[in-house]
């Protein structure tokens, strides 16, 4: 199948940050869907969220010497979870 063939590509994306869901591609006698892998900002965006909320609070913590302590634990846990999700593990 060649891409330069397609009659119509359909794509879906979300209505917030415009990713891309899903995608159809339509050749003459076929139609395939689009395949893409779950990336970081996709389902997972919770991650980075949580990454820099936790980062935001050390920071403010900053006097507290327990709280900073916790919050640098929490991000390097995060850390290890986002190098497992991105396959460098």
């Amino acid at each position: 199948m060649h891409l330069e063939q397609a009659d119509s590509v359909q794509i879906t994306s979300s209505p917030l940050l415009k990713i891309i869901e899903r995608g159809t591609i339509k050749v003459p006698s076929l139609e395939k869907p689009l395949t893409q892998e779950a990336g970081m900002f996709g389902t997972l965006m919770f991650i980075p969220i949580t990454f820099a909320l936790i980062s935001l609070l050390g920071v403010i913590m900053w006097n507290n010497k327990e709280q900073l302590l916790n919050a640098t634990v929490m991000n390097v846990i995060m850390l290890l979870i986002v190098l497992v999700m991105l396959n460098y593990f």
